[in-house]
Parts: structure tokens; C-alpha cells; sequence
């Protein structure tokens, strides 16, 4: 195999991480589609494009298929597990599976990996959003912070036309006292801190027999959502349950709440409906330190929360890791300067045969060594 043809083998590990390989691969014909993914993307989908002219269409899982509909970010291996798959896609999912311990190129389908898992993140959060109508850009601490707040946004967009009567308080808060038994290591002692929060901050305000004005609503709304936020992102056993604690309050809150026009009663079941799917990302995103949760961690809060993971949780489950993979900073940084235009002949031959012979192999079985069919 000369350096040229390693040359496209790099550019074929280079973009391991893209949808666009793998949606050429299965849809050729469709140059524009490659093309949204970027110019990198693009390259690469080009070059599986013309080298397998769509061999892997039948190969690709229903599960893979629903997470690149919904647009998450898979590799081309973790797209390849369909029951069709054959020779050739098993030697691509079985490639890439030892590539990942391989210096540098590994830490390129790290970063593809990981990328899977936060446009999976981003997937959520923004489904999270869509009844209010709002979005998110990127994963994270930041992007779960930043859905809270577009949420307490939306009640308070409402707040002169709703109101909460004391007795329907009540009954919400009782439901919210139940719902503390569900939260995983929630004892006696994170219940009496509840409790005494709500006597000194809630019960006077009730105490009173009447509706509650929007100005005091949002002042024990906005307490509730802070503490929350504070004491889940200390975590520990002192702090995580009981902040999922003050969670479940804020939602037996706003639950209380009724609305005095039809257009703030729709605006409150459009909240109230969001907050639902939100609740359950945060309780996810607090298990790691920047907030990037795995499908495994939603769906298991998703359980904690008495809902069933949705069909895009259970394929991502299948098919994205169940850890968050290192991001591969510096393996990107040492690819980008190891192969440069004038050098990648050389640097491509010291990857592939890093690669211990894998990826070689399976480009002899493709034919790429025949320039014609990837120029």
C-alpha cells in the first residue's frame, strides 16, 4: 500500500467520528446531506461514498438509524451493528472498537464518541424545551442551568394571571412529602430539613387562607429552584438528596399554581409539561461533574422519576457508551500537527501501522488502494 493511499486511509480515521461517513455511505446519491455535516465530514463521507457505492444501508440498525434521524452524532462503527451487517461492517465496528486504545487515533474516536454523547444531551434538553418553545445550543452544567431558567421564565411570563389556593397547595405539597421516599438515599434527616423549609417559608404564606399573589408565588418559586440547583451540584449524601428534594417541592409548587385566562392556563400546562421532562435531566446531569449525562444514567432517572425512557433514550442505550468518554484534546492537537498537507504520506504510514494492521486490512478488502475509485 503506498503513502498515498495511507493519505486516505488517515483522512478516513480523521473523520471516524462523523455522521457523514455513514450517511453517504448509505445514501450516496445524496452529496448535499454529507455536506451539512461540514467540509471535514463531507471529505470523509465522499470518500466511503464512492468506495462502498452504499453497501452499508442494509447494515445499519434500527437503533442507529433513529439516533441519526433525530440528528445525534454516531461513528460509522457504532451505526454498524444492524442484523444485516456483514463481513466487511463487522470488520469496521471490530476496527473501530480497537482503534480506541490506540495513541492519538484513539483519542479522535474519543472525541467522536464523546460528541455522540452530548448531541444525545442536547437532543434531550431541547425535547425538554419544545413545549415552551425554547432551545439549547451545547450540553452541560451551563445548557441544564440555562433550560431551568427558560422554564422559570415561562411562569413568570404568566405570573399576574395565576394564583395558588391554599388548599391545593396542600394537597401538593403532601404529594411532594410521598414523592421524597423515591429519591435513592433520602433519610429522616433531609426529610425534618424539608419539612422545617417549608413551616418558616411556605406555611405562613398559606396560613393566611388566601390565594397567593403572582409576587409571592415567584419569591418561593425562585428559593425553591436555587436551593435545588445548589445543594445537587454539591451532591454527596448531605446535599444530592435533599436538593432533588427541594426539586420535587418546586414541582408540587408550580403544580398548585392555576391560571385566570385560558391563555395562561395553556402557558402553565405548556410549563408544567417541560419542567416534567426536565426534572429528570437535571437528576442525570448531577451524576457528573459537567453535567454530560449517558443514556443509561436518563433512563435509569427517568425510573426514579416513575416514567419509562423513550424510544431515543432505549436506542441510545444500544448504541452510544455507557461511560463519557475523554474528550481527546490533546490526541486532536498531535494528529493536527503529526499530519499537515506536506506530510501526510509519512504520517498516515506511522498510523496505519500504529493501528496494528486493522485499518490497512480493511482497506484492502474495499479497494481504496485503487486511487481511481476515491479521486
Amino acid at each position: 500500500m503506498c503513502s498515498s493511499d495511507l493519505g486516505t486511509v488517515a483522512m478516513l480515521g480523521a473523520d471516524i467520528g462523523g455522521n457523514a461517513a455513514v450517511s453517504a455511505a448509505m445514501e450516496p446519491e445524496d452529496r448535499a446531506k454529507a455536506a451539512m455535516w461540514g467540509a471535514g465530514g463531507a471529505a470523509g463521507g465522499r470518500v466511503l461514498a464512492r468506495t462502498l457505492g452504499g453497501p452499508l444501508r442494509e447494515s445499519v440498525s434500527p437503533q442507529a438509524q433513529r439516533l441519526m434521524d433525530a440528528g445525534v452524532h454516531i461513528t460509522p462503527g457504532q451505526a454498524l451493528s444492524g442484523p444485516a451487517a456483514g463481513f466487511i461492517p463487522r470488520m469496521l465496528r471490530g476496527a473501530e472498537d480497537k482503534i480506541s486504545s490506540v495513541p492519538i487515533v484513539g483519542d479522535v474516536l474519543a472525541n467522536a464518541q464523546n460528541r455522540g454523547l452530548r448531541s444525545f444531551n442536547v437532543n434531550r434538553i431541547n425535547d425538554a424545551l419544545e413545549p415552551i418553545g425554547q432551545k439549547v445550543k451545547h450540553a452541560g452544567l451551563d445548557s441544564l442551568a440555562a433550560a431551568d431558567q427558560h422554564i422559570s421564565d415561562a411562569y413568570d411570563k404568566v405570573l399576574p394571571q395565576i394564583f395558588i389556593d391554599p388548599g391545593k397547595a396542600l394537597t401538593e405539597i403532601t404529594n411532594a412529602q410521598a414523592a421524597w421516599r423515591n429519591i435513592p438515599l433520602f433519610d429522616d434527616i433531609h426529610a425534618n430539613k424539608l419539612d422545617q423549609y417549608i413551616d418558616r417559608h411556605i406555611m405562613p404564606f398559606l396560613a393566611k387562607g388566601q390565594n397567593l399573589t403572582g409576587e409571592e408565588l415567584k419569591r418561593i418559586d425562585s428559593s425553591l429552584g436555587k436551593l435545588g440547583r445548589e445543594l445537587t451540584a454539591k451532591g454527596g449524601l448531605a446535599s444530592g438528596p435533599i436538593g432533588e428534594g427541594f426539586f420535587e417541592l418546586r414541582k408540587a409548587w408550580r403544580t398548585a399554581m392555576e391560571g385566570t385566562t385560558p391563555e395562561a392556563r395553556q402557558a402553565l400546562r405548556d410549563a408544567d409539561k417541560a419542567q416534567a421532562k426536565l426534572i429528570p435531566l437535571l437528576k442525570a446531569g448531577e451524576k457528573k461533574a459537567d453535567g454530560v449525562f449517558t443514556p443509561k444514567q436518563l433512563a435509569d432517572s427517568l425510573r426514579q422519576s416513575k416514567m419509562q425512557p423513550d424510544q431515543l433514550t432505549e436506542a441510545a442505550r444500544q448504541v452510544l457508551p455507557n461511560t463519557v468518554p475523554d474528550s481527546g484534546t490533546a490526541g486532536r492537537l498531535a494528529l493536527s500537527k503529526f499530519i499537515t498537507p506536506e506530510r501526510a504520506g509519512a504520517g498516515a504510514g506511522v498510523i496505519g501501522a500504529g493501528l496494528g494492521g486493522y485499518i490497512p486490512a480493511i482497506v484492502a478488502a474495499l479497494g481504496v488502494g485503487d486511487r481511481k475509485s476515491v479521486v
